[in-house]
């Protein structure tokens, strides 16, 4: 329990010094018993263009990676639009052992190195990217197990908090960090504030929320301001814990309701970014929350709940329309999925019959029909 206690404090320094990310992720890789571990964003857009820290020190093989295998990685085929964060994956929560190790991804990339297996702790995921913190077991250890999945949930939440809202503070200045760069990209609203309320950062849906909703919400004296009266009282005594640390607030945070308009609701979430060493910094620490506000609506589903609800596509058949939109034909998807040409092949039947298309063209627009209403960036 002690090492379990100073590896989560380790975690929270990072959000301090962000250079001891590689020292702390091979705390956790020993920890959790795995070989190697990457924190690593993938963008949908852009998946050559990746943010992560490693626990070892290997270009060749990151670089492998990212330029060829990362796209051939049959866990994100499989899982694909349907992770949450906080989830942890193993591989044969998704597919076969037996498919997996007949993959491109591990005959190809995992073999040659000694390596057997990825299991995965999602971070974040948003319409364009994911964040995970993935644990590749070499081949004396095995595949991933039941014993590192529930090391993965022990320690799973505190890096994704360290992670996603962590900032490099000191007593001067607040940097961003590894994923500030995405703050602009979430279609939902960030702000950084100190214990008054002082905006420290915010990211474009931010300012777009507050040119569209002054009626709920606004920047009086460069503090966040909520408009009704008891909103307000809340929102500043939610503040003040937020101050107090996690366990004021608790590590999920707490919802204020800013308003609603024309059926619309405003909702926030404020969470704390005062945990563990990070106390010590006391009063010259300046971020002590941060608030995350979306716009609640109905929307249009998702590509994946759409071929999930309305068609009633199967886990291994979405993964096959996904791979139709990314990789293009059957060979393709039947070497990332470690299936038969003809296992594919029968699946792509199923789905034709089940959508009412007969062409791998007409899937796509399909797809394309129900793209995701969240903003993509520039």
């Amino acid at each position: 329990m002690n090492e379990l206690s100073q590896l989560i404090g380790d975690i929270y320094d990072t959000v301090i010094s962000p250079e001891s990310w590689p020292r702390v992720l091979e705390r956790i890789t020993d920890y959790v018993g795995a070989a190697r571990s990457i924190l690593i964003l993938e963008d949908a857009i852009e998946p050559t263009k990746s943010v992560f820290y490693v626990s070892f020190n290997d270009p060749e093989w990151v670089k492998s990676y990212l330029e060829t295998y990362l796209l051939l990685n049959p866990m994100r085929l499989s899982s694909i639009g349907q992770v949450e964060a906080g989830m942890v994956i193993l591989t044969s929560d998704v597919m076969a052992i037996e498919e997996y190790a007949r993959s491109r991804f591990a005959t190809e990339f995992l073999a040659p190195r000694r390596m057997v297996d990825v299991a995965v702790a999602v971070l974040e995921a948003t319409a364009t990217t994911i964040t995970v913190l993935a644990f590749v077991r070499s081949k004396e250890q095995g595949l991933a197990d039941e014993l590192l999945r529930q090391k993965l949930e022990l320690i799973g939440p505190h890096v994704r908090r360290a992670a996603t809202i962590g900032r490099v503070l000191n007593q001067q200045t607040l940097e961003v960090s590894i994923f500030s760069h995405t703050l602009d990209r979430l279609d939902g609203a960030i702000f950084l504030l100190d214990k008054r309320a002082t905006v420290l950062h915010s990211n474009q849906g931010a300012r777009t929320l507050l040119a569209e909703h002054p009626e709920m919400i606004a920047i009086v004296g460069g503090k966040v301001r909520a408009s009704a009266q008891q909103t307000r009282e809340l929102f500043e005594t939610a503040l003040i814990q937020a101050g107090e640390g996690d366990n004021a607030l608790g590590t999920e945070g707490i919802s204020i309701i800013f308003g609603s308009a024309e059926g619309r609701a405003i909702v926030g979430t404020l969470i704390s970014l005062v945990s563990g060493s990070r106390k010590s910094l006391g009063g010259s620490y300046r971020a002590v929350a941060a608030l995350f506000i979306r716009e609640l609506q109905f929307d249009s589903p998702a590509s994946v709940d759409m071929l999930r609800s309305h068609f009633g596509l199967t886990r291994r058949e979405i993964a096959v329309v996904a791979g139709i939109v990314e990789l293009g034909g059957v060979p393709q998807i039947a070497a990332v999925l470690g299936l038969a040409p003809e296992t594919v092949k029968s699946h792509l039947k199923s789905i034709f019959r089940k959508t009412g298309t007969s062409r791998q063209v007409d899937l796509v627009k399909l797809v394309a029909s129900a793209a995701s209403p969240f903003g993509r960036g520039k």
